[in-house]
């Protein structure tokens, strides 16, 4: 696993606005379930099913805080959760990458080689 100390503190600052958009989505997705229901899906869920969908969300939120806290686990997380980064930093890069190119390219560095690494490891 990559050590904190390998991240340039423009990185730490990337991973941690990388959380807080992916904490800020899981916090509209609850407070739709809880006060719109704007997913229609939700409308056919039994009490039941709610709950284990609100309790899923709010273990995504947490880990989101853990790594804003601790960006190093951020390389702790599975391929769905890495994907879900890779596409916020997408959107982050059109908004960043005039301050921060270097950090950029790093980043997307360090997530295409630990797809790479995770594919690689399922195999064993």
């Amino acid at each position: 696993m990559l050590k904190i100390e390998d991240f340039e503190q423009d990185e730490i600052l990337l991973i941690k606005e990388l959380c807080g958009e992916q904490f800020r989505s899981i916090k509209r997705l609850y407070e739709d379930h809880e006060e719109k229901e704007l997913l229609s899906l939700i409308k056919e869920f039994t009490e039941e099913e709610s709950h284990l969908y609100k309790k899923s969300l709010i273990r995504r939120a947490r880990k989101y805080q853990s790594i804003k806290k601790n960006p190093q686990k951020i390389f702790t997380t599975g391929a769905d959760e890495m994907s879900q980064f890779r596409h916020c930093l997408n959107v982050l890069d059109k908004r960043y990458q005039p301050l921060y190119p270097n950090a950029i390219g790093k980043l997307w560095e360090r997530f295409f080689f630990f797809e790479k690494l995770s594919k690689f490891s399922s195999f064993n």
